[in-house]
């Protein structure tokens, strides 16, 4: 059997596709991967039992990206599964160009069930569960043999071997797509966290894109402090230095669930998402203090502060007194695993 599986744009999205994935793999099919930003594509070409992993840019042309998936019509795959949360009608516009035998996603109604419906496709009902929850149900769905394994499908070579005692990760920063870099904790507070965790003589790794170039010259005069270091390499090898620290910190994004998917603690800083549906899997503390609620679901089209209250739930009610207290606690008595939502409320 051939499979084809377009993973989303996000790290974090293509870490909470593991379901499918892990079930597409050990059914022993011929796997597929669709990419679509670098990152996500160096992560499936990683991955063992994965036979071929094809990259479209589809952040950069929309016309060329349609006309790329219609030349991989000549591939006749019998099943196409495509992962939570694929709630723009594009994205079932860009599968349905794709030829399968069958389709599985879920039912997002309106122009994206208009644009996948055919006699071969299954349509899974969202129950608001946990992202990882809902990609196991469409792994079932498509009948292949989905174990509930719910921990995330990591390369085995980026692994590191040795976990440093009381090194701590910090990153600043997440995916910038459609206001998504809003949801970012300032930069004058992890300024002021990573200040605080050098004068306690630990050492702390400052993990920086390539792509977050201001990040990296925020903290240009923390070069050759001691303990200190400021990291922006590969992905492969990211993940490995990630793996041998002892605590992670930084913003509900793509390294946080990569981070605790290499099983290392994490403190994630979330504002206007909702934890219990997005936050990583693992020994995790999604740090959410504010009284204003989650504002952003899965359907909405931007990133924007409902309230208008310039995202206070990320930029003021979280402080860096307050993120030192939880790595105290931390270091002291570890993380409990997340306790993960299956059914709650959602909008599209």
């Amino acid at each position: 059997m051939r499979i084809l599986v377009p993973l989303l744009p996000g790290l974090g999205d293509a870490l909470t596709a593991s379901p499918i994935l892990r079930a597409a793999i050990e059914s022993g099919a011929e796997l597929d991967i669709l990419t679509m930003l670098e990152p996500v594509a160096e992560y499936a070409r990683a991955l063992e039992g994965v036979r071929d992993v094809i990259h479209i840019p589809l952040l950069e042309a929309k016309v060329r990206d349609v006309l790329c998936a219609l030349s991989l019509r000549h591939r006749n795959y019998d099943l196409l599964v495509l992962p939570f949360p694929a709630t723009r009608w594009q994205y079932a516009l860009f599968a349905r160009a794709m030829s399968a035998r069958r389709w599985v996603l879920h039912d997002y109604g309106g122009l994206s069930r208009i644009f996948a419906h055919s006699a071969t496709t299954t349509f899974v009902p969202l129950v608001g569960g946990h992202r990882i929850w809902e990609n196991h149900r469409l792994a079932v769905a498509a009948g292949l043999p989905a174990s509930y394994d719910r921990s995330y499908l990591i390369p085995d070579a980026w692994k590191g071997e040795n976990r440093q005692a009381n090194t701590i990760a910090v990153h600043t920063g997440s995916m910038a797509f459609k206001g998504n870099e809003t949801k970012r904790w300032p930069l004058e507070r992890f300024r002021e966290l990573i200040v605080s965790q050098l004068a306690k003589e630990r050492s702390v790794r400052l993990f920086v894109a390539p792509d977050e170039g201001a990040h990296a010259l925020a903290f240009a005069d923390f070069e050759g402090r001691p303990n200190f270091e400021l990291l922006s390499i590969p992905l492969a090898a990211t993940a490995r230095s990630l793996s041998e620290c002892t605590l992670f910190i930084g913003n509900d994004s793509g390294i946080a669930h990569l981070a605790a998917g290499l099983g290392v603690g994490c403190i994630v800083l979330c504002g206007m998402t909702n934890p219990t549906r997005l936050a990583p899997i693992g020994a995790v503390k999604a740090l959410r203090p504010s009284h204003c609620p989650s504002c952003h679901d899965e359907g909405t089209r931007r990133f924007s502060c409902v309230k208008y209250l310039r995202y206070r739930c990320i930029a003021e009610d979280i402080s860096s007194a307050l993120v030192n207290e939880h790595i105290e606690r931390a270091l002291a008595g570890g993380l409990p695993e997340l306790e993960i939502s299956q059914h709650g409320r959602y909008s599209l």
